[in-house]
């Protein structure tokens, strides 16, 4: 296979498995987000979320080492 058909067959794999994606920006402290994501999370089309904006949508109990995980600290 060549990179687009790589590309086109493992986004149908994850769309019909439900699945999405995220990339963390450390530069930008932003996640780029897959469309599933996006919409699962309700995004706009930018598929751009910052880290703090992530870290409220998860539980208080949580959140700790999800902000350690996003700015690689550990």
């Amino acid at each position: 296979m060549n990179r687009l058909q790589d590309f086109t067959f493992f986004s149908q794999l994850m769309a019909n498995a439900n699945m999405g994606w995220w990339k963390a920006n450390l530069s930008t402290a932003n996640y780029e987000c897959s469309d599933f994501i996006v919409e699962l999370l309700g995004l706009d089309q930018t598929g751009v979320i910052s880290f703090e904006d992530f870290n409220k949508r998860i539980q208080k109990e949580e959140q700790l080492s999800t902000t350690v995980h996003s700015y690689g600290v550990y």
